[in-house]
């Protein structure tokens, strides 16, 4: 049963198109896609401008297809102005306030005393109470205890 509009505040019922109304324009996957595959033709040769088997030169070949050096070739002047020499301090000038790698450490090395045993307070071993260890590393509740 359909209800008719309960109150005045409510908004009206629109006229929309049901479904499949706004699919008119679509078609099915794959209708579009022509069925007329073609697999080409056969191949058939055709002669370049490229010398035929054996009616090349290898050593011209050869020669064209090794590696190239990197090296640049300056043959002339590429231009006539030149940088002024600047008068700069060479190697080692700023070394003067600079010792020699270990030349201030002293012959007499320190290496320290040998270990003195220092008892602290704890009990040796095996002179604990391990039940009071125990009892004093339980969780405690923190709800109130009424006796």
């Amino acid at each position: 049963m359909i209800r008719g509009p309960v109150s005045s505040y409510r908004r009206p019922i629109e006229n929309l198109p049901g479904a499949g109304h706004y699919d008119g324009h679509l078609k099915s996957i794959g209708a579009s896609i022509k069925t007329n595959v073609n697999m080409g033709s056969k191949y058939v040769f055709k002669a370049d401008s490229n010398p035929g088997a054996g009616y090349y030169d290898p050593d011209k070949a050869v020669n064209q297809t090794q590696s190239k050096s990197r090296a640049a070739h300056i043959n002339g002047e590429t231009s006539p102005y030149r940088r002024p020499k600047e008068n700069l301090p060479g190697p080692g000038h700023h070394d003067g306030h600079l010792d020699a790698f270990g030349s201030k450490i002293t012959h007499k090395m320190d290496f320290g005393n040998k270990y003195v045993f220092k008892p602290d307070r704890n009990p040796p071993p095996g002179a604990y109470d391990i039940d009071s260890g125990h009892n004093m590393s339980k969780f405690k509740s923190r709800a109130a205890h009424i006796n």
